[in-house]
């Protein structure tokens, strides 16, 4: 068994028609606050479930949060850039990151309505988890959500990973009890997956 697995590196990853570019406050935060607001989205909140994350109140608070994510030792977060829609439409991290045990989780993944529904988030996952498994080598890939949020429990189904359980009461979110959903992916199931991807998820490569 591989037992010197690596920190993932600060570098783009690119698809077929998305580009995820490492996060800089700098460059993207008030383009991804303005994509963010829910004016831009259809009155839609798209932070609602998001831990501890949101509403913004103004652009200053939006690059607070962009820099807490910048800041944090075991995140790499990165902007998801849209090839087709010609904008960015995002962000995703790979986080809680593990090098002792080859063990990392996908989340803060959020998209502008235009994106959601689309290539997009399909695109990002395939493009993380093909870097994280084939690459790096990684053990097991996690993905966590509100139990109450059903979008992004279905979207972890269809994307391939196998539900875990509930954590009841497992943090305290926007003041109220979160319980949290976990699914994973462990690399002995990644190679039925990839050709799952590859097959059935991919845009253009259905049969």
């Amino acid at each position: 068994m591989k037992k010197n697995w690596k920190y993932p590196e600060r570098a783009s990853l690119e698809f077929k028609s998305i580009q995820l570019i490492p996060l800089d406050a700098d460059l993207h935060s008030q383009i991804l606050f303005e994509i963010s607001k829910p004016e831009a989205n259809r009155g839609v909140d798209i932070f609602e479930f998001m831990l501890n994350t949101g509403p913004f109140i103004n652009s200053e608070e939006f690059r607070s949060y962009l820099n807490k994510m910048n800041n944090d030792p075991l995140r790499l977060a990165y902007t998801v850039f849209s090839k087709r829609l010609d904008q960015f439409v995002g962000t995703a991290s790979i986080m809680n990151i593990n090098i002792t045990h080859g063990v990392a989780e996908l989340g803060s993944i959020w998209y502008c309505t235009k994106a959601q529904r689309t290539e997009v988030n399909t695109e990002t996952i395939f493009t993380f988890l093909n870097y994280l498994f084939d690459t790096l080598q990684y053990r097991r890939v996690e993905w966590k959500c509100n139990n109450v949020n059903q979008r992004s429990k279905d979207a972890a189904i269809r994307l391939g990973f196998t539900f875990e359980g509930v954590f009841r009461h497992h943090m305290v979110d926007k003041g109220k009890n979160r319980d949290t959903a976990w699914y994973s992916i462990i690399d002995s199931e990644w190679a039925d997956i990839r050709d799952h991807f590859e097959h059935k998820l991919l845009p253009g490569n259905h049969n």
